[in-house]
Order: C-alpha cells, then structure tokens, then sequence
C-alpha cells in the first residue's frame, strides 16, 4: 500500500505542470470527440483488461470458463480506462502517448478498485474493532 501511494503522488507531481498548461486552452466537451477515437481508445482500455484477466487466469487467480468474471473485468477495465482518456483529452496530451496510458489504466483498472476494497474493509475492520478475516474463513 506504502509503494501505491508514493507512486500515486509521484504521479500527481508529474502531472502539475500538465493540468497549469492546460487550464489555459479551451476544453472540449465529450461529445465533441469523434466515435473512431472513443472506440480506438476503450478498445485499448478494454484491451488491457483482457489482458489483466488472462495473466489471473493463468496464475490460477480465475477461471477461463467465469464469463460473468470477464464481463466484469472488460466493463471495469473499459471505464477506467475511457476516464483516463477523457483526462488526457483535457490535458491535451499527445494521442501517441495516449494510447499506452489508457491500456495501462485499464489493466490496472479493477486491479485498483480491489486495493480501495481492500485499504477500506481494513480501516473499517480497524475503527469497529471486528477482527479481520483470515483466508481460510472466506
């Protein structure tokens, strides 16, 4: 969790000099992007999720034949991915670096949902004083 958050604000760090740039050009609306570069970008996004799931599959984390799993893997995957985009979009990055962010965010997608889950079910395991669970009681 401790190398998560110093990757995370090392990132906002980054991205400062970005959101100053872009703050002063115009920012277009969702719906004034063309539909080749919403299903170009989600088609990455998703990509990454597929991608995501087949590395859990083959360490044995799912099973192929979960469709219901992958559905869920795709849409996550989609989403945080077409979020990403749409901030890029704002920043006005350039489209070539674009397409490899979205695909990483949408790999990480549910897999960043997941460590939320987890740093919130301990923290309130921890201010309700229920003892956590171990594995072999799930």
């Amino acid at each position: 969790m401790r190398h998560f958050l110093i990757n995370f604000i090392l990132c906002l760090h980054l991205l400062a000099p970005m959101v100053a740039q872009a703050q002063a050009i115009a920012v277009k609306s969702p719906l004034d992007l063309p539909m080749k570069s919403w299903l170009f970008f989600g088609t990455f996004a998703i990509l990454g999720g597929f991608v995501n799931w087949l590395s859990r599959v083959k360490r044995g984390e799912a099973q192929a034949s979960n469709v219901s799993q992958l559905i869920g893997e795709l849409v996550t995957s989609g989403m945080a991915g077409l979020m990403a985009w749409m901030v890029m979009q704002w920043l006005h990055i350039d489209e070539m670096l674009q397409a490899p962010i979205v695909g990483v965010a949408g790999h990480m997608g549910a897999t960043a949902l997941q460590w939320a889950e987890f740093a919130l079910k301990k923290r309130a395991e921890a201010i309700l004083g229920i003892p956590p669970q171990s594995k072999d009681d799930l």
